[in-house]
C-alpha cells in the first residue's frame, strides 16, 4: 500500500504517541523544471539579513517564536515517524531487514579516518553526468501514463541498505509523473541514487567524493527529537563505507527534510562552515520572517546533531562546529506548486556546486 499521510501532518495521534517504540528519545519532468539563479547573485536581494551565525542569531533568542516554531516542528514530525512506521508494518517483510527507525542503543567505536583534502570540483573534472534526453523523458513519462494497474501495484523499488526501502509503480507514477507531493521514502530513494550516481560516475581518486548525502532519515530522526546516533540505518550511513570512501573528503553535506510546509535541503560546505537554506517554496520575493524563523531553528538542530554524529563516530575532523554562518539564497525567479518543492529540492541537491546551481 501506499505511504499514507506522508506529506503531512494528518496521521493518527494515537499511533503517534506510540513513536517512542521505534526511536528513542535523545537531543532536545520538464513542467517542474524551473529558471535559477546563480547563488551568489540573489543573496544580496533578500529582503532580510541573507548570512547569520549558526547558533547565536537574535533569531535563536525570541523564545517565544522559537518554542511556538518547536511545537509546530515535533508535532509534524511525531505524525510522520508513526505514519512511515505503520507504512513498514503493512508491508510486512521479513525480519532480517534493517527497516525505518532500527534503533542499536550499544555505544558506537570511533573510526580513524584518512586524512585528506577537500575533493576536486565535480564539474570542472567531469564527473557530473549529463541528465537524460528530454524524449527519454518524456517517453518514461508517457509509459507510466498507459501502464495498467496491474503492473504499477507491483513492488518496483526493494533496495535493503543502509535500510529497507520499498516502493510500488503508484508511489512513482504518482509523485514523479503525476501531482503528488514527494513522499519521505521517494526522497529516500532519489537521494540514495544521486550518492550511487557520485561513486559511479567520480573521476577523481576512487575513495574521495566532493559530496554527502545523507538521506531524509537523519532530519527525521532529529526534528522528531530522537537521538540519529542510536539509529542504526543513520550510523551506517556514517561507518560502513569508510574502507572505501573518505568522509573528510566530502565539502558539501546535503541534509534534505521534509518540513509542514514542504521539502528543503540544508547544505552543509565544510570548506567555507556555512549552511545554504535552498527552499523552493521561496519566490522571487525572499524569504518571509516566518521561513527564516522555521529554517533557523531547524538548521541550527541539524548542525547540533551533524556534528555531534561526526564527533561521535570519527577519531578526529578537519573543521570545529563552531563560528558557522548560514546563508538564505533566493534561488528560484517564479512561484511553484507545493507538489513541485520535492522534485526541485532534489534538483538543488544534485546541481549546487558551492557557489551557484
Amino acid at each position: 500500500g501506499q505511504l499514507p499521510n506522508d506529506g503531512s501532518s494528518s496521521a493518527n495521534s494515537s499511533i503517534a504517541r506510540n513513536r517512542g517504540v521505534v526511536f528513542s528519545p535523545a537531543i532536545q519532468t520538464e513542467s517542474s523544471k524551473k529558471v535559477c539563479l546563480r547563488l551568489d547573485d540573489p543573496l544580496q536581494a533578500v529582503s532580510h539579513s541573507a548570512v547569520d551565525t549558526v547558533n547565536n542569531s537574535s533569531l535563536s533568542g525570541k523564545q517565544d517564536t522559537r518554542r511556538e516554531v518547536a511545537n509546530t516542528i515535533y508535532s509534524f514530525f511525531d505524525d510522520l515517524t508513526a505514519s512511515i512506521v505503520m507504512y513498514y508494518v503493512e508491508q510486512r517483510p521479513s525480519s532480517g531487514y534493517v527497516t525505518f527507525g532500527t534503533t542499536n542503543d550499544t555505544a558506537p567505536a570511533k573510526i580513524q579516518i584518512t586524512k585528506c583534502n577537500i575533493t576536486r570540483d565535480p564539474w570542472a573534472i567531469g564527473s557530473v553526468p549529463m541528465p537524460p534526453a528530454v524524449p527519454v523523458l518524456r517517453a518514461i513519462k508517457d509509459w507510466l501514463a498507459v501502464s495498467s494497474t496491474f503492473v504499477l501495484e507491483r513492488k518496483w523499488i526493494m533496495h535493503p541498505k543502509p535500510r529497507l526501502i520499498l516502493l510500488d509503480g503508484i508511489e512513482i507514477q504518482q509523485q514523479l509523473s503525476g501531482k503528488e507531493q514527494l513522499s519521505h521514502e521517494m526522497c529516500a530513494v532519489i537521494f540514495r541514487r544521486l550518492s550511487q550516481m557520485d561513486k559511479t560516475y567520480s573521476k577523481d581518486t576512487l575513495t574521495m567524493f566532493w559530496r554527502k548525502f545523507l538521506e531524509p532519515d537523519f532530519g527525521t530522526a532529529v526534528l522528531s527529537n530522537a537521538d540519529p546516533l542510536t539509529i542504526q540505518s543513520i550510523r551506517a550511513t556514517f561507518t560502513e563505507e569508510n574502507e572505501f570512501f573518505s568522509p573528510a573528503s566530502s565539502r558539501m553535506w546535503h541534509i534534505p527534510a521534509l518540513l509542514p510546509d514542504g521539502w528543503a535541503v540544508y547544505a552543509f560546505d565544510m570548506a567555507k562552515r556555512r549552511i545554504l537554506v535552498l527552499d523552493p517554496a521561496v519566490g522571487p520575493f525572499g524569504f518571509s520572517n516566518r521561513r527564516i524563523n522555521m529554517h533557523t531553528y531547524v538548521s541550527d538542530l541539524l548542525h547540533a546533531a551533524l556534528f555531534r554524529c561526526i564527533q561521535s563516530l570519527y577519531d578526529s575532523w578537519h573543521c570545529s562546529s563552531g563560528e558557522w554562518t548560514r546563508a538564505f539564497p533566493v534561488i528560484m525567479l517564479e512561484n511553484i506548486e507545493k507538489e513541485d518543492y520535492g522534485v526541485c529540492a532534489s534538483f538543488f541537491a544534485r546541481n549546487y556546486d558551492g557557489d551557484k546551481l
